[in-house]
């Protein structure tokens, strides 16, 4: 399923600024991807099918890099 930066902001009651931050990051790990634009905004499918089993790797991977924004 696609959502789009403000579908996930007002699903998660987070800022529009986290939610984009979070999706700009979770691209970068490779479990997000952008998909179609809807209307002016972007749409985004997570990707976790076959990734699942790697998943302490992502974390590690995702506190590397907060720490790196340190």
């Amino acid at each position: 399923m696609e959502h789009t930066v403000s579908m996930l902001s007002e699903a998660t009651k987070l800022d529009y600024e986290t939610v984009q931050s979070a999706i700009e990051h979770l691209t970068k790990l490779g479990l997000v991807q952008p998909t179609r634009m809807v209307g002016d905004a972007q749409a985004y499918k997570f990707n976790v099918e076959n990734e699942l089993a790697s998943l302490p790797d992502w974390t590690g991977r995702l506190q590397l890099g907060k720490r790196r924004l340190r």
